[in-house]
């Protein structure tokens, strides 16, 4: 669902903001204010509590953020 909800978020005009956290994220750097944006706007869309999509998404952003160093540094041996 939450997947989906990402997809719903870009159809409606809010690319901007899922931009900016794929950014930060693949740094692995966390933006609460973001998160939290982020989290509140699937809560509406999916009628859900904006906590629960918030833990969801904690999830996502940790697992995601976790090899951000080894990807920086692969990303290094190639520059443009």
């Amino acid at each position: 669902m939450l997947t989906l909800t990402f997809r719903a978020s870009i159809k409606a005009g809010q690319p901007h903001t899922l931009v900016a956290f794929a950014d930060t994220i693949w740094k692995g750097k966390r933006n609460e204010a973001l998160e939290r944006e982020i989290a509140q706007q699937i809560a509406r869309r999916c009628r859900e509590e904006t906590w629960e999509v918030y833990m969801k998404l904690d999830d996502i952003a940790c697992e995601l953020a976790k090899d951000a160093h080894d990807r920086i540094l692969w990303q290094g041996k190639y520059p443009l």
